[in-house]
């Protein structure tokens, strides 16, 4: 029995206008939450209960986790205090439109 779970993503702030890996609004990304999470890693994370997910790329700065957007529009932040990495995206379906 599988313990991923998916979601569906919303907005932009996750698409490389570089042409790199993108994850677009709508698309959808399978989360493994039984993965460690490393520098350089598609996460899901909360803020805590009720505050709604996050779809972020998990980087190092000076030992510190930093939350980064692929979009360059979108500001990286440093990890919120008591947000919880839910684990790590392993895959993307993108829907194509006819």
């Amino acid at each position: 029995m599988s313990s991923n779970f998916g979601l569906r993503v919303v907005g932009d702030s996750m698409v490389d206008a570089s042409g790199g890996v993108s994850y677009p609004d709508g698309a959808m990304i399978v989360v493994d939450p039984t993965l460690t999470p490393e520098a350089g890693d598609d996460v899901v994370l909360t803020a805590g209960p009720g505050a709604g997910t996050s779809f972020k790329r998990l980087d190092l700065d000076g030992g510190k986790q930093m939350l980064r957007s692929l979009n360059g529009k979108y500001p990286t932040t440093a990890m919120p205090v008591g947000a919880h990495i839910m684990g790590v995206v392993i895959q993307v379906q993108i829907e194509v439109r006819r």
